[in-house]
């Protein structure tokens, strides 16, 4: 599974992402779950994922496994200093192939689309598409009316999630 979810499930979030974490089922090689090269988090631009226009990003993986309660979670810090991802479709890989991949404890390599079988194949890899949705607005009547006459009114105007840019908002 991951944290956030929306991950898990190839949905959207509007909420922040600013890391993601990846449980496992099993402890893992900690070397292995430590690799950068066994995780890839890319944006794609244009529509299509594995072009040249994707942007990819330096993932700092941290594993953890607690022996008391089997929780086994690499956590992604994302490469932004904090901040969190802008809005756009992502696509988030932990490789499974026979060049690289995750290995449990016992040396089994990963087994990302849980079919069962691992050929060290590119069927092995976890593979997740999901959307961050950009930065809403929301804008409700408080008061008054407008009008040509010189009418004044009063609204609240709430972001809906935390910006990553800063926020201008035109009236007209």
């Amino acid at each position: 599974g991951t944290t956030p979810a929306v991950i898990e499930a190839a949905g959207s979030t509007g909420n922040l992402v600013k890391q993601i974490q990846v449980s496992f089922t099993e402890e893992l090689n900690a070397i292995d779950a430590n690799a950068a090269a066994n995780y890839e988090l890319r944006r794609r631009v244009n529509g299509t994922f594995g072009d040249a226009d994707d942007v990819v990003y330096n993932l700092t993986p941290s594993y953890t496994f607690n022996a008391t309660t089997g929780a086994s979670v690499t956590t992604l810090g994302l490469g932004l200093a904090g901040a969190a991802l802008p809005a756009g479709t992502y696509r988030l890989t932990v490789f499974g192939r026979a060049s690289n991949s995750l290995h449990d404890t016992a040396g089994n390599r990963l087994d990302g689309n849980r079919d069962g079988a691992v050929s060290g194949s590119l069927a092995d890899e976890y593979v997740r598409d999901f959307t961050v949705a950009g930065a809403g607005i929301s804008v409700s009547p408080i008061s008054g009316d407008t009008t040509e006459a010189g009418g004044t009114a009063t609204f609240s105007v709430v972001l809906t999630r935390e910006p990553t840019a800063d926020v201008t908002i035109a009236l007209a």
